[in-house]
């Protein structure tokens, strides 16, 4: 493990330091601005925006100037602080852009929503319309089923009462032939 004197006391290695961290910086830059959408993805080709992950990479930065504070040469120091910032402002004005749009959303799901509902309600009252149709209809049929099925009875009933009628009729016939034949019998029994 190299000293922390050893780099400060070879001039060409603490060249190579800052060379790294800018370049380390510099990707990290990159990888925000990538995040907010600001530059295309080089694997995609397309530009994404994912605001977690450029606060993520702006927390980092943060992280660095904390840790490193006092140690960097002064075009370090300036240039973490320009990349911070230069984020920080875009990162804002894309969440602004993307509250705005999320608002625009939500205003567009709800008008959506509230003609969909229309729609729905409109086609609602037709059917319930139908549905009332349907009823009354089915409510007829019952009554006309009721009226032939009572009417049926009636007619039972009046057949019932005629049978009830003609069965005393027909016995007192049946009583009366029985009467004459008892009759005529006593009769040819009187007559040998």
């Amino acid at each position: 493990m190299p000293n922390e004197d050893s780099h400060t006391e070879n001039p060409q290695s603490h060249e190579a330091y800052e060379a790294e961290f800018v370049q380390h910086l510099l990707s990290l830059q990159t990888t925000g601005f990538m995040f907010l959408g600001k530059i295309q993805n080089p694997l995609t080709g397309t530009s994404e925006k994912n605001l977690a992950a450029a606060q993520k990479v702006i927390d980092t930065l943060l992280m660095l100037k904390a840790k490193t504070a006092g140690n960097l040469s002064v075009s370090e120091e300036s240039m973490l602080t320009t990349i911070i910032t230069q984020l920080e402002l875009n990162f804002v004005d894309e969440a602004q852009k993307s509250e705005k749009e999320l608002v625009k959303e939500q205003a567009g799901e709800k008008k959506a929503a509230k003609e969909q509902a229309e729609d729905l309600e409109g086609e609602g009252y037709k059917g319930k319309d139908q549905a009332q149709k349907e009823q009354r209809e089915e409510y007829r049929e019952e009554q006309k089923r009721e009226k032939s099925y009572s009417g049926k009875e009636e007619e039972d009933g009046q057949l019932g009462k005629m049978r009830e009628k003609e069965q005393p009729r027909k016995q007192q016939e049946e009583e009366g032939e029985e009467e004459e034949r008892s009759k005529e019998h006593d009769e040819e029994g009187e007559e040998e």
